[in-house]
Parts: structure tokens; sequence; C-alpha cells
């Protein structure tokens, strides 16, 4: 269904942003670092314009070089992951935040993560292009094996975003095949081909792992968030 299924990811990043949205308001204490990795993270929905037509192909209202469904997507679950990795750490979490501190970090980050992604994707000097999905995963790998070495004492954060927003990315998917029977077909024939999970290719539920688990170790890097005992914390509270 290239370019169909009008109004499917319309309605459904609208919904995922109204979510996201709604969750940050119902956790006060996570609130100002769930909507700013949901503020970093809507940017990365404009990258929907490398995985048109040969991922999926859905319709966009201004085309996918300026995707608003990316953009209010990718808020709405940068918004979800941070609260999925951090609420079990509530009474462990901290910040000592810095404004031109994140946004060297947050530049940095989407600058190289972006040029390994083309890279990856075109094939570099004795590289073979690979797909791009498989790129963009290989991309949040080699991000998350990065980070973890930046600051190894956050990636408990990892692992309560990878689980926590698999789960939160399922249910999503589970809603919109119920919603949209249809949903599915937006995907590119060879993708659909493969493995799928709920209708969906697998790839999807493997995007959520390994987003759920960078995108906190990316926040928690940018933010400078801890997690350290309450008695030897430094810094404000979240």
């Amino acid at each position: 269904m290239a370019g169909g299924g009008a109004g499917v990811y319309a309605v459904a990043a609208l919904l995922i942003c109204v979510a996201g949205l709604v969750a940050a308001l119902c956790f006060p204490s996570h609130r100002r670092v769930a909507l700013l990795a949901g503020l970093c993270g809507a940017p990365l929905g404009l990258a929907d314009a490398v995985f048109v037509p040969q991922y999926w192909d859905p319709l966009h209202l201004f085309g996918a070089a300026f995707s608003v469904e990316g953009m209010l997507f990718s808020f709405g679950n940068g918004t979800l992951v941070w609260l999925a990795a951090a609420l079990p750490f509530s009474h462990r979490t901290f910040v000592r935040f810095e404004w031109r501190r994140m946004a060297r970090r947050y530049l940095a980050c989407i600058s190289l993560g972006g040029a390994l992604l083309l890279l990856l994707w075109h094939g570099g000097p004795g590289l073979p292009a690979l797909p791009v999905m498989d790129a963009a995963l290989f991309t949040l790998a080699t991000a998350g094996a990065t980070l973890v070495v930046l600051r190894p004492d956050v990636w408990p954060f990892a692992v309560s975003g990878a689980l926590g927003f698999t789960a939160i990315y399922s249910l999503q998917l589970f809603t919109i095949g119920w919603v949209f029977p249809d949903a599915p077909l937006l995907w590119a024939t060879e993708i659909r081909a493969g493995a799928t999970v709920l209708d969906f290719p697998v790839e999807e539920l493997v995007w959520a792992l390994a987003y759920g688990a960078v995108c906190p170790l990316a926040v928690a890097y940018g933010c400078d968030v801890s997690l350290r005992p309450l008695q030897r914390a430094e810094g404000r509270r979240l």
C-alpha cells in the first residue's frame, strides 16, 4: 500500500504524542527530563525520508522530507521511553543539568549517529551497503556501546528502557493493527515477507528494544542524570 493508509500514520503519531504528554504530566518529578527527551527525539522523525520507500511508505501530510508525523511519533515515544527507563529508579535518580553542555552532547550524538547511519546505508570504503533498517540498528548498537563506555554507571536505564519501551511499543502496534487492520501493508512487500509479530515486521520490535536501551543512555549522558544511593547523591533530585 505504497503511500496509502490515508491518515493512519498521522492519527497514530498524534495519539502517541498526546500519550507522551499525558504521561509526563502524570509524573511531575520526571517531567522536565521526559519532555526534554521528547523534544530532543522529535527531530529524529525527519529520518522518515531515509526509510521511504525501501522500508515503508506511509502517507505524509507534507511529504517524507518534512515528516510532521515522524516528529510527533518521535516526541511521544522519546518521552515514554525515558519514563519507562527512569520510573523503576525514581528514588535513586538525580540530575545535574546544564543547557550548554547538553546542547553540545546532543549535537555530537545526532551528528555522529546520522553520519554513521548514512555511511552504513550507502556503504563506505570497504563496507557493503546495508538495508536501511539494518544500518539504523547497527548505528543504535554502536551508540549504545559508546554511551555505556562514557557512562557505565547508568547501564540499568538501558535494561529498564529496553524492556519497558518494547512493551509500550508492542501495545502501540497492537492498537494500531486493531483500529487499522490494513496498517501492516504500509511496510514494503519484501519487509513483510520476513518474520512478523502482530502482523508487523519483526524489525519493528527489534528497533523498539534497541531504541529503548539507547535513548535513555543518551538522555542520561546529555542531562547528566545519575543513579546513586539516596544518601550519597549530589545535585538536584529530578
